[in-house]
């Protein structure tokens, strides 16, 4: 299968018992291979945008939007991330996608993954669309990056544990196509501007990194659930 080496050994195998589930227990009629290919999406058909804020209280409000190519307003779940029964993190999911676009670090921070439309340079009579398109299969099937979901999962719940170490390896994890990764920590925020091997700084987008507040920000701030 095309999508299994892309996705991995531990994530194909959490989609077996997806699989085994929908068929068994709620009687739903699904492929492995669908749900392989369903963990790259972002790459595929992915259109979004979102918003982070603070109050006048200096509270961090982290909010999107979810623009998708397919219907999917009715397989939307809340998921709880767990570790020895303890919550550390949580994340607006697809059922069905073991990936994460939109999470929270309890006690940490949350981060939001949106589309970056970038004008590949491509060889006639390939349009920026098709060029890009050829870029990312170049990404997944030659310099074997991950699909965006899955490398955000990891550093979700494993190795970004705190804002700053966040941002540091949003920055520079390997993609597959480009993406904004917004990221809200209690008192902070940041744009990333991402392409695929690093931050942003040779194409249209210049402004690679923006930090949203400037300004001091009380030292009761909070953040809020996305």
């Amino acid at each position: 299968m095309i999508a299994a080496p892309l996705v991995g050994e531990e994530i194909v195998s959490e989609l077996k018992g997806i699989v085994d589930v929908a068929k068994e227990k709620m009687k739903v009629e699904v492929t492995l291979a669908e749900l392989e290919f369903f963990q790259i999406f972002y790459e595929i058909l992915m259109q979004c945008t979102g918003i982070l804020a603070k109050d006048e209280d200096g509270d961090v409000i982290h909010g999107r939007n979810m623009d998708f190519g397919v219907p999917v307003k009715n397989i939307t779940v809340q998921v709880n991330w767990q570790r020895n029964n303890k919550t550390i993190g949580h994340s607006t999911n697809f059922l069905g996608y073991q990936g994460i676009h939109t999470g929270m670090r309890v006690d940490g921070w949350s981060v939001q993954a949106n589309e970056r439309v970038v004008l590949e340079p491509g060889l006639k009579p390939l349009n920026y669309a098709k060029s890009s398109l050829l870029l990312t299969v170049n990404a997944f099937m030659i310099e074997r990056h991950r699909p965006m979901g899955l490398s955000l999962r990891e550093i979700l719940l494993n190795s970004g544990e705190t804002y700053e170490t966040a941002v540091q390896q949003l920055a520079t994890v390997p993609l597959a196509s480009p993406v904004y990764f917004i990221v809200g920590g209690k008192t902070e925020g940041t744009v990333l501007s991402r392409d695929r091997r690093g931050l942003a700084r040779e194409n249209q987008d210049n402004s690679h990194v923006i930090n949203l507040f400037p300004n001091p920000i009380p030292k009761n701030a909070g953040m809020r659930n996305l």
